[in-house]
């Protein structure tokens, strides 16, 4: 049965102490982001007043993996910040001039190659064991994401799956040399999985598609072992949610394979839902329904989502309503009604909560508190490397806190690394905000504006619509990723195969060609 909070506006005062409280510890010391301890931290520093510099930087870090030579970085280095607007162009220049590119490329490689280190852990060896023993010592809990989850063939597919299940065994077996911690093993409910991993369904099939007849039934084949290795194994899961066009056909096989017997008490499973998407609140009120019918208990972690700019330029490339709100606060609104929502829904949801801003976290918590949910009844999480000082204030206020931690290869995690070093050097990132930018508290922690009652909600159209004295438009295609569009195209089919009869038969009558 569902619980209720008090209203937003009694709650506020209390959210506002404990955010500025929050705020006060964190504000002790930087994330390892912005701290300029070498070259390229000096670079980031900078690039946050130089969109140009930021530009080139985040193209160097991206392509750097893939160059093999020193004359090769020399060259790339060169070109890249030759034009930049700042002093550091003009060194690039002179480098150009003098051919010293080269000279400096072991260097730079090492400095990127560190900075990577930071967000991204080593698989292999004794790196991995060691970064997961630091954060618990912290202490920590975490959830393992394997970078460079695509897959292009069904040979990495399956190679993808196996490398899931050896990560699960491989951290259960380490998992039992580790320490009690009653902070981040615990719950209300007994004892929580201290192995948890992040799965993509995308990598699970080398064509993951709604409109391929195949793919949900590959991938919940896929997805069905590694529920049961996790079950036997007492560890959890979570499914990632990725780009808009992947949403209901994630959410369908999520829902499918946990419906099924087997699975209707363990593993341990969650989604992540995405907070900036317009249909965010429906879908979490769908899947809260669906737990209660089932009587399964399900986690989700939300976050505010990752794919922003993508997305809209998508949606602006086809013609298509914008599927995320187009404001900040916007988000940030959605992201704190969804909040109490799975938390007045605890009864069935294990709620976490993905964010590094102190004020939806301080939200979260108040609530949580308003509705007796214990400090260990759900969870905070953040991201591996971003905001160290956040966690450690939110680790001594006495939540759970759980760190998204991504492991690979470099080559195929530097988009993972690119994604993240945007978002978190971004003019809306509330890290730059208060650690780069030093923006003042009260407008850091201020409410996100809600929607007046009566505002339109409609999802803007990315097409403007056509002057009348033009004589044709493209009329955009149809989104078949979308379930309730497939859905109704077999009935748009046969009403139109019906008109289209009845249509034939009347002028046939008319002009006499049924003689």
């Amino acid at each position: 049965m569902a619980s209720k909070t008090p209203p937003v506006d009694a709650i506020e005062p209390e959210v506002q102490r404990l955010a500025r409280a929050l705020y006060q510890k964190a504000a002790e010391h930087k994330p390892s982001l912005f701290e300029a301890k070498d070259l390229l931290g000096r670079m980031i520093d900078w690039s946050l007043e130089d969109e140009s510099l930021r530009v080139a930087l985040f193209r160097f870090v991206d392509v750097l993996p893939s160059l093999e030579s020193s004359s090769e970085i020399g060259r790339h280095l060169e070109e890249y910040f030759a034009r930049v607007d700042h002093a550091l162009g003009g060194l690039a220049f002179l480098a150009q001039a003098l051919h010293a590119g080269t000279l400096v490329a072991p260097v730079v490689r090492r400095n990127v190659t560190k900075l990577a280190r930071r967000f991204i852990a080593e698989e292999s060896g004794d790196h991995l064991n060691r970064v997961l023993s630091g954060l618990r010592k912290e202490p920590a809990a975490f959830t393992l994401d394997v970078v460079g989850e695509a897959t292009v063939s069904e040979v990495e597919a399956a190679a993808m799956q196996r490398r899931y299940i050896e990560l699960l065994r491989r951290l259960s077996q380490l998992s039992e040399t580790w320490p009690a911690c009653a902070q981040i093993d615990d719950a209300p409910s007994g004892k929580l999985p201290r192995v948890n991993l992040s799965v993509k369904l995308s990598s699970l099939c080398a064509r993951f598609d709604p409109l391929d007849p195949s793919t949900e039934s590959i991938v919940r084949d896929r997805l069905r072992l590694l529920f049961r290795e996790a079950a036997k194994l007492g560890a959890a899961i979570t499914v990632d949610m990725e780009q808009y066009v992947f949403k209901d056909l994630t959410m369908g096989i999520f829902r499918g394979v946990l419906a099924e017997e087997e699975f209707s008490a363990t593993p341990q499973a969650a989604i992540a839902l995405q907070a900036y998407l317009r249909e965010a609140e429906s879908d979490v009120r769908e899947l809260i329904r669906w737990a209660h019918r089932q009587k399964r208990r399900i986690g989700v972690r939300l976050v505010k989502g990752a794919y922003w700019d993508s997305e809209i330029a998508w949606a602006k490339q086809k013609g298509w309503p914008i599927p995320v709100f187009l404001d900040k606060t916007e988000t940030d609104a959605s992201y704190e009604r969804i909040s109490r929502l799975l938390l007045e829904n605890h009864d069935v949801i294990n709620a976490a909560f993905g964010s590094h801003n102190l004020r939806s976290l301080a939200h979260a918590i108040v609530v949580a508190k308003e509705l007796g949910i214990a400090p260990n009844g759900y969870e905070i999480q953040m991201l591996y490397g971003m905001a160290e000082p956040v966690r450690q204030a939110i680790i001594h206020n006495g939540q759970r806190v759980r760190v998204y931690l991504p492991v690979g290869e470099l080559l195929p995690g530097i988009s993972y690394l690119i994604r993240r070093l945007m978002e978190n050097t971004s003019n809306t990132s509330f890290l730059r905000q208060t650690y780069a930018d030093r923006k003042d508290i009260a407008g850091l922690i201020k409410a996100p504006a809600r929607p007046l009652k009566g505002d339109d909600d409609t999802p803007e159209l990315s097409i403007v619509p056509a002057d009348l004295s033009e004589p044709f438009r493209n009329e955009p295609p149809i989104d078949f990723s979308s379930r309730r569009n497939r859905q109704r195209l077999p009935k748009r089919s046969k009403k139109f195969a019906s008109n289209s009869k009845a249509g034939y038969a009347s002028a046939a009558v008319a002009h006499g060609w049924s003689r």
